[in-house]
C-alpha cells in the first residue's frame, strides 16, 4: 500500500507568509520537522483509537483488538524527507500480518502447527495441527483512517511552522 496523502494549508494564511521566505531549505526544514512531530501524535492515535479494543471483545471493522500487543507496537513512521514537490513520510509496520488487517484480502489454505504448547485447543478439542481452510479479511484500514483523522491538524501545524519561519528569519 502506497496511496499519497496531501496536506492542505491555510491558503489565506500561509500565502503572503511563503512569499516572504526566500530560504527554501528552512522552509523544508522546518515542514519536515513538524510532519515528524505530527506523525508521533498519529502514530499514538492510531494506536489508541484503532488497536486499542478489548481482546475479548467481538472482531469489529472499528479496528483491532489487542491480543499480543505485537502489532499495536510495531507501528512507526519514517523520518521525513525533502522532496522537490514537498515533504514526504511513511507510516506503517514490519510485522508480516499487517498490510492483510489495513488492506483486507484473502488468506491460502494452511496447516496451524502447535509450537509452544503440545496441543492446540478449540471448544474443548486439542489437536497437534488442524487445516485451516483460508478466509477472506475485511480491511480495518486503521493506519489511513488515523492520517485522515488528524489531517486538518497536520495542515494547521505546517501554516504555523510556515508563519514562524516568516516571522523569524526565513524571510528576505
Amino acid at each position: 500500500m502506497n496511496e499519497a496523502v496531501q496536506i492542505t494549508i491555510d491558503q489565506d494564511t500561509a500565502t503572503p507568509a511563503l512569499e516572504r521566505i526566500t530560504d527554501k531549505a528552512a522552509l523544508g526544514a522546518a515542514l519536515a520537522g513538524e510532519m515528524d512531530k505530527q506523525n508521533q501524535f498519529t502514530v499514538s492515535h492510531i494506536q489508541q483509537r484503532y488497536m486499542s479494543l478489548p481482546k475479548d471483545g467481538p472482531t469489529s471493522l472499528d479496528g483491532l483488538r489487542t491480543i499480543s500487543n505485537r502489532l499495536r507496537a510495531s507501528v512507526r513512521a519514517s523520518r521525513s524527507e525533502i522532496a522537490e514537490a514537498g515533504v514526504k513520510s511513511a507510516m506503517g509496520s514490519n510485522v508480516a500480518y499487517a498490510e492483510i488487517l489495513e488492506t483486507g484480502g484473502d488468506t491460502a489454505p494452511h496447516k496451524i502447527v502447535a509450537r509452544n504448547a503440545k496441543a492446540l485447543a478449540f471448544n474443548g478439542i486439542f489437536r497437534r495441527s488442524v487445516n485451516h481452510p483460508g478466509s477472506h479479511i475485511e480491511g480495518r484500514h486503521y493506519v489511513r483512517r488515523g492520517i485522515m483523522d488528524r489531517l486538518e491538524e497536520y495542515g494547521a501545524a505546517f501554516t504555523r511552522a510556515i508563519l514562524r519561519l516568516a516571522r523569524t528569519g526565513g524571510a528576505s
